[in-house]
């Protein structure tokens, strides 16, 4: 049975699959990363066409970044997502493909445009999903789940996280969470029913869901119980 692995990432230099940039500085982190250096396989934000994609942070040292906040992007690769992002003058930090593979299309020292009143204090990752059951595509491995509505209980049919993305969300936000020190390895409360809550919680500071931060669908309810299991040192998920 595979599982997805608990970890705490106390990196060792020879444990460095690859590296995330902060105001042009690489860190060595244990995920390979594609970056927006990569001119043949990397995305990019930093280009003149670009630029109204994102702007300064407020503090740009990093002291000021608490939260991450996870998305679907609802598309079918990194790849569209990237372009939908520039389309819309949206931007992100990170996307996860479907293989699993990460992309750092902005350097962290930038605030992305992904989340409205979080964007200043946020690390955004965009999960690439396209959500609609009618978009499954036969060669990529991913189950047909149900979540809840933002702020309700009613739930809707999608399709889920492939396994790789799942093991790579565990990999990224516990390496961040670890760099940036102000990210407490916090998820949003509990609900009445015992569910991690999906109301808007505009204050909230850890790592949260897109539906957290606005009035958004994404993403819905399965990487809740890969990362409570990741955050309470509890038994790895398994699948």
């Amino acid at each position: 049975m595979d599982s997805i692995p608990v970890i705490t990432p106390f990196l060792r230099e020879s444990e460095s699959e690859g590296q995330l940039i902060f105001d042009g500085t690489r860190i060595e982190v244990p995920f390979n990363v594609i970056n927006f250096e990569d001119e043949e396989r990397g995305y990019s934000f930093a280009k003149d066409e670009r630029k109204e994609c994102y702007t300064e942070r407020t503090d740009p040292t990093g002291k000021g970044i608490n939260t991450i906040v996870l998305h679907w992007d609802v598309c079918e690769s990194s790849r569209q997502c990237f372009q939908t992002l520039c389309s819309r003058q949206f931007s992100t930090h990170l996307m996860i493909d479907t293989d699993g593979q990460v992309y750092q299309p902005l350097d962290i020292k930038y605030k992305a445009f992904h989340a409205r009143n979080f964007n200043n204090r946020s690390i955004s990752i965009q999960i690439s999903n396209p959500v609609d059951v009618s978009r499954a595509n036969s060669e990529i491995e991913r189950n047909i789940i149900t979540s809840r509505r933002p702020g309700t209980n009613e739930t809707f049919e999608h399709l889920d996280f492939t396994f790789e993305q799942k093991v790579r969300v565990i990999e990224v936000v516990e390496t961040l969470c670890e760099l940036f020190k102000r990210i407490p390895r916090r998820l949003p409360p509990l609900d009445n029913d015992g569910l991690i809550s999906n109301a808007l919680i505009p204050d909230f500071i850890g790592v949260c869901a897109h539906y957290n931060s606005s009035d958004s669908l994404g993403p819905g309810d399965s990487l809740w119980p890969v990362l409570q299991a990741s955050f309470g040192n509890r038994p790895p998920y398994t699948r």
